[in-house]
């Protein structure tokens, strides 16, 4: 039975190496010792495990070569700096635990997520990885005052690490080694990245512009309260973003701060912040506007993050689902060097609240009179 094997194993262009060899045709002769020999499963098994065995290669071969590879330190910390507010102290769920790094034509991606919120930044660098890599939450301090020192590094990755065959086949796992003329740093990137684009959403129904420094004035004295949700989040500030079709002629979005955690909110614990204009249509809830009930912290985040990113404005972008639901939540500028960020967030809740719309005039005016 061997020519009939080595045949196949010829026929798929096998491997040299002897284990893949003996692979083949222990997997054939057990076919056919179940079945008789049957030229076509013996041919699938041997397609199959040839395959295997070249991918397994390209992956180990695409370590080798990668070697001691330049990396732009720099744009590395100045990226980590905008989405690490985002990486998640959970120790129940590693995945979350980690920053991810990438690199594709020119552009370097880290992306951080905590479960609720996602943080993204794309930025132009000379020094690109062609391999991808996650830096875990305890190495990320280490990376980031290496990178405070020296522009330019040396990225090293241990021979024994592999590339994942999945959905992203350049993210390592493995050791990886991240060097520079004043130091080192050693860490393992380990576990398995969520797909992160597939949360960003692609379209959208409202746009609100709204500066940065303007935006943070208004959440800002928000007091912090404590959770009234299920969410997890133990103290968060209260916002609601209230979206009226024609307040006074105009389509605004007024945002609205809660003072006290209670369920019932009355007009005492209404305080209006401030509003801004807002470019598109409400579809489902057109005639009665709607509110979405988010963690102002969030948003304070992503803007302080945006503004250390070089960004001034920001565009917040809504995609109205089905009634009374809201897709994530889009914060998206651009700032230094055209560096691209992304923050997404998950409302609490998105309601519609009796008389709000014919309360919003009041809540001006309330809020005007206690300041």
């Amino acid at each position: 039975m061997s020519k009939p094997i080595d045949d196949l194993i010829a026929k798929y262009g096998g491997s040299e190496l002897p284990r893949v060899t003996r692979k083949v045709r222990k997997t054939t002769s057990e076919l056919a010792w179940k079945r008789g020999f049957d030229e076509a499963r013996a041919a699938t098994a041997a397609r199959e495990i040839i395959e295997h065995s070249r991918a397994a290669a390209a992956r180990r071969e695409g370590i080798e070569r990668t070697g001691e590879i330049p990396i732009d330190l720099e744009s590395l910390v100045e990226s980590i700096s905008i989405v690490k507010h985002a990486v998640s102290a959970d120790t129940t769920r590693p995945q979350f635990n980690s920053v991810l790094i990438e690199g594709s034509r020119g552009m370097l991606s880290v992306t951080a997520t905590d479960g609720v919120r996602l943080c993204h930044v794309e930025l132009p660098c000379e020094h690109v990885p062609h391999v991808g890599f996650l830096i875990p939450q305890e190495s990320i301090k280490g990376v980031m005052e290496l990178g405070s020192h020296d522009r330019t590094g040396r990225l090293v990755v241990s021979a024994k690490a592999e590339m994942n065959a999945g959905e992203r086949p350049q993210v390592i796992s493995g050791q990886v080694r991240l060097s520079s003329p004043r130091g080192a740093i050693t860490f393992n990137s380990e576990g398995s990245f969520p797909p992160w684009d597939r949360v960003i959403p692609e379209g959208h129904d409202i746009t609100v512009h709204a500066g940065i420094e303007e935006l943070i004035a208004m959440l800002k004295p928000i007091p912090i309260i404590e959770n009234i949700h299920r969410a997890g989040f133990k103290k968060h500030r209260e916002t609601w973003l209230v979206f009226s079709p024609l307040l006074g002629g105009l389509k605004t979005m007024s945002v609205l701060g809660i003072t006290q955690a209670v369920h019932q909110v009355s007009s005492s614990d209404v305080q209006f912040m401030g509003q801004f204009p807002y470019e598109g249509s409400l579809m489902y809830n057109a005639s009665k506007g709607l509110v979405a009930d988010i963690d102002g912290n969030f948003m304070v985040d992503a803007l302080k993050a945006f503004r250390s990113g070089g960004a001034s404005s920001v565009e917040m972008k809504l995609t109205e689902d089905t009634n009374p639901l809201l897709d994530p939540i889009k914060i998206e500028s651009s700032g230094n060097g055209g560096i691209r960020m992304i923050e997404v967030f998950q409302p609490y809740d998105v309601e519609l609240i009796p008389g709000m719309l014919e309360m919003l005039p009041y809540y001006c005016e309330h809020s005007a009179s206690r300041q």
